[in-house]
């Protein structure tokens, strides 16, 4: 089983990651991003939303175990991430095979 907060943590370190529905959002609209990870508690209009572009794009869409705050926490950040985009795996190469 793939240890999913290790997987992100590598991938933070070595690859290359775009943090926040912004930046996710333009990720999946510029084919860019290989994977993106949502926290659990993703409100559900967003969640929908990422599902629906995620689809047209084809890109994986992987729900984390935690709440954005512990996304964030897991990025190094003292504040709520609720979605993230990964662009290059870096050397986590489990990462993309979440989901």
């Amino acid at each position: 089983m793939i240890d999913e907060d290790k997987a992100i943590k590598i991938a933070l370190k070595t690859g290359k990651i775009f943090l926040g529905n912004k930046n996710s959002m333009q990720a999946i609209r510029q084919k860019k991003a290989k994977l993106i990870i949502k926290a659990a508690n993703c409100p559900e209009g967003l969640s929908k939303e990422l599902q629906h572009y995620c689809k047209i794009a084809e890109i994986k869409l992987h729900t984390y175990k935690g709440s954005s705050r512990d996304l964030g926490e897991i990025c190094g950040r003292y504040h709520l991430v609720s979605t993230l985009a990964v662009i290059d795996p870096g050397d986590s190469q489990d990462i993309l095979r979440l989901s």
